[in-house]
């Protein structure tokens, strides 16, 4: 087994014994509510993927399910990995749990970045700006790429000369804003012709899938401001 430096998480027990037992409950919860949400929302947007019947629309249900799979499912993970209030981190010791954090984001990162760039090409370069969903997912493809190089940067942090707790602290802030950018691009994404012209597929749902968008990104960041809060401490 590899044998990876401290970094981003601490001694799993010495993280319990600071955390009172009233917001460790709370964070699980919050954790577990977290998935629920998720769940829903990549379920939602799988559903207006496969609603997509026509030859046009390949791109766009191409650009949905990796983007899905890349930021809400693998990338949110990442950020679980490393959340002592993640249950099935609990089963990793501390370097296993950097390494499966490595490998989700790493994963998810060039999931995300692929499905961004299939628009990105198919479109003219007037049009990939042309909405707020077009301009959040640009963002959120750039802090990927940043987001990335700040993770080799982490993984290296005890062999360069520059303070381990900036770098840390520097890699949380890229990862979360990745996520909030994704987030709100998937929140903005626009109703197209075809999709609006079925009756199942309303205001109703597209509503829902903004609230339960916008609250799952909320309760995310909880985990990211807790570990900074942790290492400033």
């Amino acid at each position: 087994m590899v044998s990876l430096p401290p970094g981003t998480i601490r001694n799993y027990n010495l993280q319990l014994q600071n955390e009172s037992p009233f917001m460790f409950t709370i964070l699980n919860l919050t954790n577990t509510i977290t998935n629920l949400l998720l769940g829903a929302v990549a379920m939602n947007a799988f559903v207006y993927a496969n609603l997509l019947s026509s030859p046009k629309s390949l791109i766009v249900s191409q650009h949905i399910y990796l983007c899905v799979f890349g930021y809400i499912i693998l990338m949110v993970q990442a950020i679980h990995s490393v959340n002592i209030n993640t249950g099935w981190a609990r089963a990793f010791s501390c370097n296993n749990k950097r390494a499966v954090h490595y490998i989700l984001q790493i994963i998810g990162s060039i999931l995300g970045i692929t499905g961004c760039l299939r628009m990105i090409l198919t479109k003219g370069p007037h049009q990939n700006f042309s909405n707020f969903h077009s301009i959040f997912g640009y963002i959120a493809m750039i802090f990927t790429i940043l987001s990335l190089i700040g993770g080799v940067v982490n993984l290296y942090s005890t062999k360069i000369s520059i303070n381990n707790k900036f770098i840390r602290i520097a890699h949380a802030i890229l990862g979360s804003l990745t996520i909030v950018f994704a987030f709100l691009s998937m929140a903005s994404f626009p109703i197209t012709e075809e999709i609006s012209k079925k009756k199942h597929l309303g205001n109703t749902n597209h509503n829902l899938f903004i609230a339960l968008t916008i609250i799952s990104l909320i309760l995310i960041l909880a985990s990211p401001i807790m570990n900074v809060r942790r290492m400033l401490a």
